[in-house]
């Protein structure tokens, strides 16, 4: 007899899956509370750095933070009520992603066109989008036994 993945069920009893929580979404949090933070708390240290002074340009330090904080207690409900709104997950690593994402390109953008601007901020906003990537990767994912 052959087994189709229709006549598998979706959870087999004892796979952990109910309960498996992805560690990387607790990281992602973390990081998104950490700059939420620290955006709304040191504005004016913010504001004297070059680095961020496009995106400052864009939306004020505290705004920017207060964005931050809003992704993160969405991405933290969703890791609360895992097995229960999926949809809240997807909307938050999708946010998160994109939120990393202007901010990857802003950050793209002062490296080609200042000499003086190294290429750190770049990949350490790359490492953020990378651990947002594999959050979401993470979400359907079943546990190993």
């Amino acid at each position: 007899m052959h087994a189709t993945p229709t006549d598998l069920p979706e959870q087999l009893p004892g796979d952990g899956h109910a309960d498996h929580r992805p560690l990387t979404g607790f990281g992602v949090v973390t990081v998104l509370t950490v700059f939420g933070l620290a955006l709304v708390f040191q504005a004016s240290r913010w504001s004297k750095t070059p680095a961020y002074g496009n995106l400052l340009h864009i939306l004020s330090a505290h705004t920017w933070g207060a964005i931050y904080l809003v992704v993160a207690a969405l991405m933290g409900s969703g890791l609360v009520l895992w097995n229960t709104n999926r949809a809240i997950n997807v909307v938050a690593h999708t946010l998160a992603f994109i939120l990393f994402a202007i901010w990857e390109m802003a950050f793209i953008v002062r490296y080609f066109t200042d000499a003086a601007t190294t290429v750190v901020n770049v990949v350490s906003w790359a490492s953020y989008l990378f651990l947002v990537y594999g959050s979401a990767m993470a979400l359907d994912r079943r546990p190993r036994a």
